[in-house]
């Protein structure tokens, strides 16, 4: 884990920079499961917690982005688009928040306390260390 936290530790310098390379996917569904992972596990030593905080520090650039698009680019991506194709485009900005609200829905609609813990745990975690004004 150490050195999966070296990698998350320069990923997150990277992102800082170039938050979405142009062309490249999102890792955000690299990074939820690997906290979904971290959050299942009975108990977190102090290396699994330094795992955990470079995971949020690399999506906070992201969330940062999220916001950058939101307040800067909104207006000019919104003029060609349908009203359902907004909606879901907002829904969609953030797709850690969106991925998050799918699985909470998920747990609801199953009515499985366990995953509805998991992911309000995590949710939690990422307002607290990853808020934007955006949220």
């Amino acid at each position: 884990y150490q050195i999966k936290t070296s990698i998350l530790s320069i990923l997150a310098r990277l992102a800082f920079y170039n938050p979405v390379p142009h062309g490249s996917k999102s890792i955000v569904n690299v990074l939820l499961c690997e906290i979904v992972w971290l959050y299942q596990l009975p108990k977190m030593d102090p290396i699994l917690t330094d795992f955990r905080d470079a995971l949020f520090d690399a999506l906070s650039h992201y969330a940062r982005y999220v916001e950058y698009v939101y307040r800067h680019h909104w207006d000019e991506l919104m003029t060609q688009m349908s009203a359902d194709r907004q909606r879901n485009f907002k829904k969609k900005l953030d797709k850690f928040l969106w991925r998050i609200q799918n699985r909470l829905n998920g747990g609801l609609e199953a009515q499985n306390i366990d995953t509805i813990t998991l992911y309000l745990s995590i949710l939690a975690d990422y307002i607290r260390t990853c808020s934007t004004r955006v949220m």
